[in-house]
């Protein structure tokens, strides 16, 4: 199985990382396949607290992808929401 995670970059009070795509796989062992999980703009929506609601607010995110939510199996990448 391969999990997404997306954390939003210095939000203090926000969770470390939200499971946001997952998407079960069988790979024989030794051998590799390519996937695509698609991210919606929901995916980027955490609590705003200066608005007191749920929304997507600008800034970078930390996307988490792996097998498994264990810090020592998941690999990451930043993007950048405008």
């Amino acid at each position: 199985m391969v999990q997404v995670y997306v954390h939003k970059v210095n939000d203090t009070d926000g969770p470390i990382r939200t499971l946001r795509g997952f998407q079960r796989v069988r790979v024989a062992a030794g051998k590799t396949q390519n996937i695509t999980i698609s991210l919606p703009y929901k995916s980027f929506e955490f609590f705003n607290r200066a608005k007191g609601k749920i929304d997507v607010t600008s800034g970078e995110y930390e996307i988490w992808y792996g097998n498994s939510s264990a810090a020592k199996d998941l690999k990451m990448l930043k993007v950048i929401v405008i």
